[in-house]
């Protein structure tokens, strides 16, 4: 009966030393987590008209289908009429949004 007990007590004390010792620990984020946050952001790139032959600003608020977030003048042109400005960057999630293709 003693061996009985004193082999108990050794196998308990191994599952409790086992299961109170985490096996991994990680401060990388999984592929999963990856994916759940990209389909938070997405990648736009817009043009906005201007009249005249001016230079447009360098950045410009973006708000549209549930995302936001500032984007970067990349290029501009004028066409002999109006200012043509070329803005893109990566917007976020600002609420209820679609999950992009």
């Amino acid at each position: 009966m003693k061996k009985f007990l004193g082999l108990l007590s050794v196998a308990s004390l191994g599952l409790f030393l086992s299961f109170g010792i985490p096996t991994h620990s990680s401060a990388n984020s999984s592929s999963s987590d990856a994916i759940a946050a990209a389909s938070y952001s997405q990648y736009v790139s817009v043009n906005r008209y201007f009249n005249g032959n001016v230079v447009p600003p360098t950045t410009i608020a973006y708000n549209s289908g549930g995302y936001s977030g500032t984007l970067q003048r990349q290029a501009y042109q004028f066409d002999g009429t109006r200012t043509i400005a070329t803005y893109s960057g990566t917007v976020y999630c600002s609420g209820s949004c679609p999950i992009p293709n």
